[in-house]
């Protein structure tokens, strides 16, 4: 596709099946080159009155680019058990540039100062996902065994940068100029494992039971320096480290009968 900047999709699958052995996946890729033009005239009001206002040209583009993937088999030993393993992953890059001219207007509606941002992400995300599972039938009333294992790990980084110029009408400095860094960091975690087992019996009654346990951890770092100055300083009102875990554990036990009524 063509817009004022290109954008692609492209992907294959493939799928190999004979009588044990079932093995399957495919690939995804994404580009783009995402842009947006805003021209704003902004106009604020107090009780009903002109209180000022500022005009706006904001101009920003980002490619961004995805790599999709999946793949698992499922191999049947016999006719009544079936053994799977499946990843899923994504891998993703974002990046963008903007830039904003910006003019002041005083309540009486005159030109009063400007000022010029520049801003810039270099963002990555890249989550993966595995599950194994397995499944045994033991007869055709409907016996059966079952357990999953999950494992998904998501990471993502994201680099900014923040810069602002303040000028007078005549283009002399207004201000201190504000430069912000920010380097942020995140990683999530999941583990997870079941079991189910399912027993039917005679005069419609059955028993099932099952576990299941979770292991959720979450690592986020967020660091803001603010380089206003030429000298890094740890902006404290913005940086922040979060730390999470996090344990679920459950069983059960069910039993039941039907009647004929």
């Amino acid at each position: 596709g063509q817009g004022v900047y290109p954008k692609t999709n492209a992907g294959t699958t493939f799928n190999y099946r004979n009588k044990k052995v079932n093995i399957f996946g495919n690939y995804n890729y994404a580009y783009r080159i995402g842009l947006n033009h805003l021209l704003l005239d902004r106009r604020f009001y107090e009780s009903g009155i002109y209180n000022g206002g500022d005009l706006k040209d904001n101009y920003s583009k980002s490619p961004v680019s995805s790599n999709t993937a999946r793949f698992g088999i499922d191999f049947s030993p016999s006719k009544k058990t079936i053994i799977g393993f499946v990843v899923n992953g994504n891998f993703n890059h974002f990046t963008r540039k903007n830039d904003n001219n910006s003019i002041i207007i005083d309540p009486q509606r005159n030109q009063q100062s400007t000022f010029k941002s520049y801003a810039t992400n270099d963002d990555h995300s890249n989550n993966m996902v595995a599950n194994i599972n397995f499944k045994h039938t033991f007869d055709s009333s409907g016996k059966e065994i079952s357990a999953d294992i999950d494992y998904g790990e998501y990471n993502s980084r994201s680099l900014t940068l923040n810069a602002t110029r303040y000028y007078k009408l005549d283009g002399t400095s207004l201000q201190p100029n504000y430069t912000l860094n920010g380097d942020q960091h995140g990683k999530l975690i999941l583990r997870t494992a079941k079991a189910d087992y399912t027993n039917p019996m005679k005069n419609g009654t059955k028993w099932e039971a099952g576990f299941k346990t979770s292991f959720v951890s979450s690592d986020n770092d967020a660091k803001f320096i603010d380089m206003s100055n030429g000298t890094p300083q740890n902006d404290i009102k913005k940086t922040n480290h979060f730390i999470y875990k996090e344990y679920n554990n459950a069983a059960y036990i069910n039993f039941s009968k039907e009647f004929k009524k």
